[in-house]
């Protein structure tokens, strides 16, 4: 039998969890989804304006990691990598299904989602 697993013990992560993101790191962003009814495409699949479902506010965990010069023809390119993590249950309370092409708002700046990785560790 594992040492952790039981359903008390899933009880108590999720507890602290939610109070760790919500009560103690408290960032909150806003989470904008993609509204596919609104978009309508082409015969390609393109859209040329892009509509989004209002924004719910949604407390994560940021992770900035260090910013990236490169030059190439077009000359410098820079980039500085963010990390958004979610607590599943928030999203699942908010009815939230990260997506590619979804919008993040954090401090009055846009990220754009490029990928999602979901962690199956304990559910």
């Amino acid at each position: 039998m594992a040492l952790f697993g039981g359903s008390r013990d899933i009880s108590i992560f999720r507890h602290l969890n939610r109070e760790l993101l919500g009560n103690i790191i408290s960032q909150e962003v806003a989470y904008y989804k993609f509204d596919l009814v609104k978009n309508k495409t082409n015969i390609y699949g393109e859209t040329t304006t892009k509509a989004f479902l209002p924004p719910v506010l949604i407390n994560c965990l940021v992770e900035r990691t260090d910013q990236n010069w490169s030059t190439s023809d077009l000359g410098p390119n820079f980039t500085s990598p963010f990390t958004f993590a979610f607590y599943r249950e928030d999203l699942k309370d908010a009815l939230i299904l990260p997506e590619v092409g979804d919008i993040v708002m954090w401090h009055e700046r846009y990220f754009e989602v490029n990928s999602v990785i979901e962690s199956h560790q304990i559910h």
